[in-house]
């Protein structure tokens, strides 16, 4: 779903890496521009993030992976007590 088009120059950074860069700021709460070392700038994240989003990608991942979540645990029983 985030493959390019196959036109022009070859991507600069893989597009695993702009996912997980991605996951990161979302997950850990970072400013975009604060990518670590070893993953693409900020700029780039954020970019990819914000096309993405506007292309329906991010919904269609959202709506694939509801069917993938593992089920919640049920909750403890508590109406019967053993005294």
């Amino acid at each position: 779903m985030v493959q390019g088009k196959g036109k022009g120059a070859p991507p600069r950074y893989a597009r695993r890496s702009l996912v997980e860069a991605i996951f990161l700021v979302l997950r850990e709460g970072r400013p975009w521009g604060d990518t670590p070392p070893g993953y693409p700038p900020g700029k780039m994240v954020y970019w990819h993030y914000r096309n993405w989003v506007s292309r329906g990608v991010w919904a269609e991942v959202e709506r694939m992976l509801v069917g993938y979540a593992p089920p919640s645990p049920r909750p403890a029983d508590t109406s019967s007590s053993t005294s």
